[in-house]
């Protein structure tokens, strides 16, 4: 069951991911309406986001670094459990240096860049749920 519950969360942060490199790319989808209704405010606000310094690691924008994390914590947990056991602990450690990261950039956009991104923050307390359930698969 926790397994079913993580890839569900997994699953909606790759969707988050998508949606905010669907705004960088500019591309028109339906969808993006309703979840920019959902933020309260407009893609440009989005667009806002996800073009600040802090948005990017390494030169990468944590969008797409976003789509690469949930896509290899989808694969580790439909592997079966004779396998998984061995990645394990690069998962966790994964997992947590991503809620560190989540951290610093909930911050960030709280107090630096004053931006109340829900779908931001939505993802940053996904990721703290992923980290803290992985324990227990």
């Amino acid at each position: 069951m926790l397994t079913f519950v993580l890839i569900g969360l997994v699953l909606i942060g790759f969707l988050i991911s998508l949606y905010f490199t669907l705004v960088y790319l500019d591309i028109s989808v339906p969808v993006i309406d309703s979840v920019a209704n959902f933020c309260r405010f407009d893609t440009r606000q989005c667009q806002k986001v996800i073009e600040t310094e802090s948005s990017h690691l390494f030169g990468v924008a944590n969008f797409v670094l976003g789509l690469f994390y949930y896509t290899v914590l989808f694969l580790y947990l439909i592997l079966p459990s004779s396998i998984a056991w061995i990645f394990f602990i690069l998962v966790v450690m994964a997992c947590w240096v991503v809620v560190i990261l989540s951290l610093y950039l909930a911050f960030e956009l709280r107090y630096v860049l004053k931006i109340p991104c829900r779908l931001c923050f939505t993802i940053h307390g996904m990721n703290v749920a992923i980290a803290v359930l992985i324990l227990f698969v």
